[in-house]
């Protein structure tokens, strides 16, 4: 019996090999973990669902806290309290939104950006948009009107 060795392109050692299909074997398990499943990433439906229970529990500092962008959120907070911008919300656009998002809860959204971002038509009077744009941030949705 004649000992065979194995031979590696580029004069690679055995070890050197071995690294290699580590790494491979560890970026896949990374990759794969990186897609996760429908459980971990929350739906669109369920981030309007939610914003609709909050809105009627009259939630409002919870609401801001969770759907709006979080740079939008920070510019918003810029000069005033969450409380005083939650008193503010309450006033001015919480019973418009809420009317809003029970009009596109059954909608389905105009996807874009490789699903990333949500249009839906609205029809609201007094309101100078004629959607309700969502987009996705680390497999969260947030609105950005």
């Amino acid at each position: 019996m004649r000992n065979r060795k194995i031979v590696f392109q580029n004069n690679r050692s055995l070890p050197a090999a071995h690294r290699w299909c580590l790494w491979v074997a560890i970026l896949c398990l990374l990759l794969t973990g990186r897609v996760g499943s429908a459980d971990e990433a929350q739906s669109l439906q369920a981030t309007i669902t939610e914003g609709i229970s909050l809105l009627e529990e009259k939630k409002y500092e919870a609401f801001l806290s969770r759907l709006p962008l979080p740079a939008e959120l920070d510019r918003m907070r810029k000069n005033r309290s969450m409380e005083e911008l939650a008193r503010t919300f309450a006033k001015q656009h919480s019973d418009r939104l809420l009317g809003m998002l029970q009009q596109i809860k059954e909608q389905k959204p105009q996807l874009s950006d490789e699903g990333r971002r949500a249009e839906y038509a609205v029809e609201w009077r007094n309101f100078s948009k004629s959607k309700l744009v969502f987009l996705k941030i680390e497999d969260r949705w947030h609105l950005h009107n």
